[in-house]
């Protein structure tokens, strides 16, 4: 559902800000008020849908996370040879295609090299 929101508020909001963060706190509930569900806060990082780079679809994301990639920082940093060789156990990719991926990331986190 969050996948979702933040998709239609890019298509409404074009000029709302791709790389800020998003962090979900606790909201101070009264006595007896039950929570919806598990909640990430500051301490706990969220993985980010990082199907928002272009050329990376719901399967590769999970490739990718299976892959401890599950940030734009994380493929921001990587390095592309090196992710290229690991992608091959579980997605064959071209290096050309991993450096899009890392240059979405850095501009999706706001990290430029």
């Amino acid at each position: 559902m969050e996948q979702f929101f933040c998709r239609c508020v890019r298509l409404l909001f074009p000029w709302w800000p791709r790389n800020s963060p998003t962090i979900l706190a606790e909201v101070p509930r009264g006595p007896g008020e039950e929570t919806s569900g598990p909640v990430a806060s500051a301490e706990g990082v969220a993985s980010d849908d990082l199907t928002l780079i272009k050329g990376i679809g719901p399967p590769t994301q999970e490739r990718l996370r299976s892959l401890g990639v599950k940030t734009f920082n994380d493929l921001a940093t990587a390095v592309p040879d090196d992710l290229m060789a690991r992608m091959k156990s579980v997605q064959p990719v071209s290096l050309s295609q991993v450096r899009r991926w890392i240059e979405g990331a850095q501009k999706a986190s706001g990290s430029r090299p």
